[in-house]
């Protein structure tokens, strides 16, 4: 499994960007057009797609993690979204004390873990840098997730609990470009043929959408780079925190 970065083309493998250069002569007629998927080289992007299956991309996920998560994430990895994961994280904050019983009772029985589309599922931003606040605001300042805190952020009650536990986090690993959802790979590929072109003076410099998805897969421990938290100079940096419109 290679290790990539969109910003780092020169340690690409070799493979890739030999398969990327290969695809110049219609990649940047797609690369011209906004949406990441074309009926109009439908049949090159299929033809392509492998060349990214045995790569891993580096990606960020924001949320906010009391120091026994922190811990678990580090020698366990990251576990896909369900109703267990999420009332086994409850009842740790509360044997610890940081849930009172009664609003512990209140997040079991209404969250979002089950539903269709986020049971299953770890989401990550792709990007080289962070989106503004507006995308990641409500992730770093409410612990659990939005499967946990999305009823309950305005509650009176709840919502001063839940931020004040943990501390906002930047979680970054290697999700495997394979275990994507079919509409995120296409995004990927497409960002690394933009990539590709500018390199090679093909294309002019261009602003493109920021890529981000979910995987249907645990990450597993050896694939956690780093967990970065709040208030690191790098943590501020990347997020730019300091200049929100309500700082953390």
């Amino acid at each position: 499994m290679y290790s990539i970065q969109f910003d780092e083309p020169e340690h690409w493998p070799d493979s890739l960007r030999q398969a990327l250069g290969n695809a110049r002569s219609w990649s940047r007629g797609w690369c011209k057009e906004d949406a990441p998927w074309s009926t109009r080289y439908a049949s090159q992007i299929e033809a392509l797609l492998p060349s990214v299956h045995d790569c891993a991309l580096k990606g960020w996920h924001c949320t906010r993690l009391r120091d026994a998560e922190v811990h678990n994430i580090r020698t366990q990895g990251m576990a896909v979204l369900s109703t267990s994961l999420v009332c086994s994280r409850i009842d740790a904050a509360q044997e610890e004390g940081e849930l009172p019983r009664d609003v512990a009772e209140r997040l079991r029985a209404m969250h979002r873990a089950s539903d269709m589309y986020r049971q299953g599922q770890i989401w990550f931003g792709f990007s080289p840098t962070l989106p503004d606040e507006h995308a990641t605001n409500r992730l770093l300042r409410n612990w659990g997730g939005e499967a946990i805190y999305w009823a309950h952020e305005v509650d009176q009650v709840i919502g001063p609990v839940l931020r004040g536990i943990g501390r906002p986090s930047i979680i970054d690993a290697w999700v495997p470009i394979s275990g994507l959802q079919v509409a995120t790979k296409e995004a990927v590929l497409k960002r690394l043929c933009l990539v590709d072109l500018q390199c090679a003076d093909a294309l002019a410099t261009r602003r493109v959408a920021d890529v981000e998805g979910y995987v249907q897969m645990a990450i597993p421990a050896t694939a956690i780079i780093a967990i970065d938290q709040h208030p690191s100079a790098s943590f501020v940096a990347r997020t730019r925190c300091d200049t929100w419109d309500t700082p953390l």
